[in-house]
């Protein structure tokens, strides 16, 4: 019986510590909030919601995953966010919002500005890149496009 208990034990302790999901939040800017979390027995990466908390308190949810860098100036958000659009594959995009309102799908204006800056069509861009990554430089967002196909992919940045 004392084994069994020990075992009982055991197990429970495992349970709530060794199959719980590895929880983090992380306060940037204006109000945004980052939460991740891991499964530790799930094949889905877990997840990474972008909130915004109002001054009251309130959290909404912004975007459902963001994979990367969120970069905040002035109480808007600009990231790179999973997306499924009926007319096109699902991937990712560039994104922008103010506070927690409506969220702007911005990749083909900083497309159609790059193919500007280098005397191109912006339909040829729209085809050919796809959302890489975005950093800040110089209180400066940098886009990062990676091309949509080919073995050897040349990523190019835009400002």
């Amino acid at each position: 019986m004392k084994k069994l208990m020990m075992a009982v034990l055991a197990a429970g302790s495992y349970l709530t510590t060794g199959c719980s999901p590895n929880a983090t939040e992380h306060q940037l800017a204006d109000g945004f909030i980052i939460k991740s979390s891991t499964p530790l027995f799930e094949n889905s990466g877990g997840s990474r919601k972008l909130y915004h908390q109002s001054p009251s308190g309130t959290q909404k949810v912004v975007w459902k995953y963001v994979p990367g860098t969120v970069l905040v100036r002035g109480g808007t958000a600009v990231f790179i966010g999973d997306w499924n659009d009926p007319d096109k594959i699902e991937g990712y995009g560039c994104f922008a919002v103010k506070d927690s309102g409506i969220v702007i799908h911005i990749t083909k204006a900083v497309l159609t500005r790059a193919a500007q800056k280098n005397g191109a069509q912006p339909d040829e861009y729209f085809k050919r890149y796809g959302d890489y990554e975005l950093d800040a430089q110089d209180n400066i967002v940098k886009f990062k496009f990676s091309p949509n196909f080919g073995v050897n992919k040349r990523v190019g940045s835009y400002d």
